[in-house]
């Protein structure tokens, strides 16, 4: 059995920077330790968190794998799965997309798709008492925890790169790209 979710945050960057930081270098979002060979395989290691009331929290190393970025209507579009890297009978595997729109004060960053049900009767009996409100809570967690990683990398950039004042820059036009295109 599969179930939809979603959840989305806004971030305080411009909409062209956090594209670029995603094209880049996914690894300053979705990963919290540089390495070179997820980088190239595009696999990262991001834990999932839900916190399940009084002072309990239950968490969940996944592998997550990006596919190819693509321009569309709305903004821009980064397929990813997802699966635990361990327990996998007893955890939910995840197909979906990021996706990143501009909006007036910055970027909204949305995680959409669907789950899949473990444990079979049993899994589908608790994902509706508890288990979809469980996933909707750690999507948004995790929707929140990469929104924070791709501001302060979009920070970091611009800090480390200060303009220099009363240089002129050139515009940069907006082109539609095949969904091949990865820079």
């Amino acid at each position: 059995m599969e179930r939809s979710v979603e959840a989305e945050t806004e971030i305080r960057v411009a909409f062209a920077r956090a594209r670029r930081v995603l094209l880049e270098d996914p690894g300053a979002v979705f990963s919290e330790f540089r390495n070179p060979g997820a980088q190239r395989d595009r696999r990262f290691l991001v834990e999932l968190a839900v916190t399940l009331g009084a002072g309990a929290s239950a968490h969940q190393e996944v592998e997550v794998l990006l596919g190819i970025a693509r321009t569309t209507d709305a903004g821009f579009e980064l397929p990813l799965r997802w699966g635990p890297t361990g327990r996998e009978r007893l955890f939910p595997r995840f197909i979906g997309q990021l996706t990143l729109s501009e909006v007036r004060t910055g970027t909204r960053l949305a995680l959409s798709g669907s789950y899949t049900v473990p444990l079979g009767s049993i899994g589908r009996f608790g994902d509706g008492v508890v288990g979809h409100r469980l996933a909707r809570r750690s999507l948004k967690t995790l929707a929140d925890l990469l929104g924070h990683r791709l501001q302060a990398e979009v920070e970091r950039r611009l800090a480390s790169c200060p303009p220099d004042r009363g240089a002129t820059y050139p515009t940069v036009e907006k082109h539609d790209h095949s969904e091949f295109y990865v820079g």
